[in-house]
């Protein structure tokens, strides 16, 4: 099939809305994103870049994307889509 498998290393977990016990809230969720951002500034991806997995499911994934998008946008110096990473301009 053609198909590429991709390793990522950091969840935001938008997609457990609501879900769990107790259950998982936009605050949590809200966390994650930061966590990402403070992992950057601690020096943890000096070496290496990271792969955040984010869900396109409903209006609350992507809203949270569209909210963090800025801050990861300035806090990363190179902030892309896996496929243009691969330079796949047909994925």
């Amino acid at each position: 099939m053609n198909l590429t498998s991709i390793l990522w290393q950091e969840d935001s977990e938008d997609w457990r809305i609501n879900t769990g016990n107790p259950p998982v809230t936009a605050a949590s969720i809200d966390a994650n994103y930061q966590a990402l951002i403070d992992s950057l500034n601690n020096g943890t991806f000096n070496e290496r870049g990271t792969i955040m997995l984010t869900h396109e499911l409903n209006n609350f994934t992507m809203s949270e994307a569209i909210k963090w998008y800025p801050q990861l946008k300035q806090a990363f110096a190179s902030l892309v889509p896996v496929a243009s990473a691969y330079n796949l301009t047909h994925p």
